[in-house]
């Protein structure tokens, strides 16, 4: 008896009789994950489509546990089989809780929303499998924990889903009255600071939320602490830094000329391998690329303003990715006082009724680093991969090539072009 349970033969999907991409053939056994892979524009949609039914297949044939899907009925066919249509470009992004909520779709609405109860469940299904110990650690590259199974060295791709979940955890618990958010950080990409950002904004309609700055606070580090109550800087902060940005790379000429590879694309449309590397961008692809940044940073201007009381003009005026130092952010507007951590949580404490620290405790999220934690990742001995143009004149050059590689292609980042290094 054959294990397949959902099969296509020679299958063609696309919009009315345009084939998008034809003699499609999978077998998927129960409990399987397939994740299809390619370009914008390559057909990887239209086949989810077709097969849970949302287009109708062009010519072949789908089949589901021996059965055609087009007779299977559709109550039927969500208890058996859950789809995810997912924005992330690369499958890798996908977090541990995304996989186990696939698993609510068919109980949800045609939308696939996930309601208090579906949350509720998906999160007592990630208590099952010690997701929590995520939040006993400090978040660093990768996360080395004996309660989790397998290499003790667990690559973390993208933390915001985990820190939307700790901010989410913190604003349904009724001990904690209320929230100093600690920012040390120069930005990163839009997506993971608009996860941050929309947590945030939950937690801040239930509990006094105050920012407390570091080192940094710039750019997406801004982005998420900007709708603050009150933002406490160090005069020395590196804050502000409003502005978005995005860099694609092109590696044509380098894979012809010294690679001597030359790369033929082909695709549904002229734009398909836009995010190939592997040719420059057309005007069309520069002008799309360009809105989106414009667009992205009209969203990031519009959150400041609403955050700070200001108007939309005003923050532009700051704006444009300019960095301010501590000092000057308060003098415009972008902080509200000079202070440190203790006088942020001092505030925090006050806005609550609490007068004496006898009369709270103050406990941290996520668990910091311990003192010798913070020993190895000073020297060096942290799960930071090794640069392997260390020590030679290319050495510059091999750290921007890992941040590339880092970033997902096409990612706009709201985040410092330039590193900062004091020596």
């Amino acid at each position: 008896m054959s294990n397949v349970f959902l099969k296509t033969s020679s299958l063609s999907v696309g919009y009315g009789e345009k084939v998008i991409i034809e003699y499609v053939d999978i077998s998927i056994e129960k409990g399987q994950i397939v994740t299809l892979i390619g370009p914008n524009g390559a057909g990887k949609s239209t086949i989810l489509k077709t097969i849970i039914g949302q287009l109708p297949a062009i010519s072949g044939s789908a089949e589901l546990d021996g059965e055609p899907l087009e007779k299977i009925p559709r109550k039927e066919f969500a208890k058996k089989v859950s789809v995810l249509l997912t924005d992330r470009p690369n499958p890798e992004l996908m977090t541990c809780e995304d996989v186990v909520a696939m698993g609510r779709y068919p109980h949800t609405g045609a939308l696939g929303i996930l309601n208090d109860d579906d949350q509720r469940i998906v999160d007592e299904a990630m208590d099952l499998i010690h997701d929590s110990v995520l939040e006993e650690v400090y978040i660093t590259d990768t996360i080395p924990h004996p309660e989790l199974e397998g290499d003790p060295k667990v690559r973390v791709v993208s933390m915001a889903p985990v820190f939307a979940r700790i901010i989410d955890k913190v604003r349904k618990d009724d001990s904690i009255k209320s929230v100093v958010l600690r920012v040390n950080s120069p930005g990163g990409s839009v997506a993971a600071s608009s996860k941050i950002r929309a947590a945030l904004d939950s937690l801040a309609a239930v509990k006094p939320l105050v920012a407390s700055y570091g080192d940094y606070a710039a750019s997406g580090g801004y982005w998420i602490s900007s709708g603050c109550s009150k933002i406490f800087s160090d005069a020395a902060t590196l804050t502000g830094s409003i502005g978005v940005f995005s860099m694609i790379p092109e590696f044509s000429a380098a894979a012809k000329n010294i690679a001597h590879v030359n790369v033929v694309s082909v695709g549904s449309n002229k734009h398909s391998d836009m995010f190939s590397l592997m040719r420059p961008f057309d005007k069309e692809e520069i002008a799309y690329m360009q809105a989106s940044v414009e667009d992205i940073y009209s969203s990031f201007v519009s959150l400041v303003s609403e955050g700070r009381g200001m108007s939309e003009e005003a923050v532009d005026e700051i704006a444009q990715g300019r960095v301010w130092a501590g000092s000057d952010a308060l003098r415009i507007g972008l902080v509200d006082e000079i202070g440190t951590l203790q006088d942020a949580v001092n505030y925090a404490a006050s806005e609550v009724g609490f007068i004496s620290e006898s009369d709270y405790t103050v406990v941290a999220y996520p668990k910091p680093m311990t003192f010798a934690e913070q020993l190895m990742e000073a020297f060096g001995q942290g799960s930071k991969e090794p640069n392997v143009l260390s020590g030679t004149p290319f050495e510059g050059i091999g750290k921007v090539l890992s941040d590339i590689k880092k970033n997902s292609r096409g990612t706009v980042l709201a985040a410092m072009p330039y590193d900062i290094e004091i020596r």
